[in-house]
């Protein structure tokens, strides 16, 4: 059995102090929360907040250098045994060095939950991982990895993580007559979306109850609470593609997989990134717009077994994926133990294996 000892931990990332605490739900946070489950000790730097306090025009680019000093300070004083790092892509090279110094044995990770479609994102992902002891991104495929080609092998597989703190929900124990909606989608019209949403809407009969909103067609965003308690509005949830002309890389989803699954309500994902593979029969998987209106009518007239589906992907979520158990997984890839555990996950470096 691997035995950690408690151990001082600063991530670093967007905690989004600026923004009324809107984002409480992001993965960082969850994480962080795993952490101290596990009986460490966590502290939180919000680079991009620090950086625009650092600026006398709240500007992040002009306040990064002071934003840099300060996490080096930080981390002097706090002296952690692991810096784990988000998307912090206004810390710089020199900065890592200057942490191995002053922080003698620090172990550094990243993890990094953007698809590996975006260029920028992975570029900065590819070049820090030169920089890090290990690497975790929300995606197990290897070509895509390789595609990066980050200087390292070093790169591993997590999932979203989903936190019984957060996601509250149990939308499957609630039958289609008591809920407000048979079908919802909250998040931006980015990509084919809208375009996806409008086929799938001409496909649907009036009798089922739909919304989608959230910036799709330019409608209001919808974030912190409001967020959560409307997705437990609805029988069954979308986690469509950005962009479903575009082959998907495997295991890959948005944080949005974890919030849908962890509210307890059905899940409808593509099943180009072979998301079962993980949730196993707790999700429905559609490989056409035609055949996601199809599942759509059917799961509106069948809902006992909406509510069977829903509550498998609900389980397999809090047991498989919760934040704690995502945060031993990568407290022992990163501190090179034996695995106490199988995950249930790809758990190899995944610049050498294959899906």
């Amino acid at each position: 059995m691997t035995t950690i000892q408690s151990l001082r931990i600063l991530i670093v990332a967007d905690f989004a102090r600026s923004k009324a605490q809107r984002t409480f739900f992001s993965v960082e946070r969850k994480l962080a929360n795993g952490f101290i489950r596990l009986g460490h000790n966590v502290v939180c730097f919000s680079d991009r907040d620090t950086a625009r306090e650092s600026s006398f025009f709240g500007s992040s680019k002009h306040g990064s250098g002071k934003m840099n000093t300060r996490l080096i300070e930080t981390a002097e004083q706090y002296q952690p045994h692991i810096i784990l790092v988000g998307h912090a892509d206004l810390i710089s090279g020199t900065t890592y060095s200057a942490l191995r110094d002053k922080v003698r044995g620090v172990r550094l990770a990243q993890f990094n939950v953007d698809p590996t479609f975006r260029p920028e994102t992975m570029a900065t992902f590819a070049q820090r991982t030169a920089w890090v002891d290990k690497s975790f991104i929300t995606t197990a495929d290897s070509e895509a990895i390789a595609a990066i080609q980050p200087p390292a092998s070093n790169v591993h597989f997590f999932p979203n993580p989903v936190d019984s703190s957060v996601e509250t929900g149990r939308v499957f124990e609630k039958d289609r007559e008591s809920l407000e909606l048979d079908l919802l989608f909250l998040g931006t019209g980015i990509g084919t979306r809208n375009e996806q949403l409008d086929a799938l809407d001409s496909r649907l009969p009036e009798n089922v109850r739909r919304r989608f909103s959230g910036g799709i067609h330019g409608s209001p965003r919808i974030s912190g609470c409001a967020f959560l308690r409307a997705l437990e509005t609805a029988a069954q949830n979308l986690n469509t593609p950005i962009d479903d002309r575009r082959p998907e890389a495997f295991l890959y989803s948005s944080d949005r997989i974890a919030l849908l699954l962890g509210q307890g309500t059905l899940v409808h994902t593509s099943a180009a990134a072979h998301l079962e593979t993980l949730y196993e029969d707790g999700l429905v998987i559609f490989s056409s717009r035609e055949e996601l209106a199809e599942n759509v009518i059917a799961l509106t007239k069948d809902d006992e077994r909406r509510r069977a589906i829903a509550a498998k992907g609900w389980q397999i979520a809090h047991s498989r994926t919760n934040g704690t158990r995502i945060a031993k997984y990568m407290l022992e890839t990163l501190l090179e133990k034996t695995l106490s555990e199988d995950y249930g996950w790809p758990t190899r470096e995944l610049s050498s294996s294959r899906k």
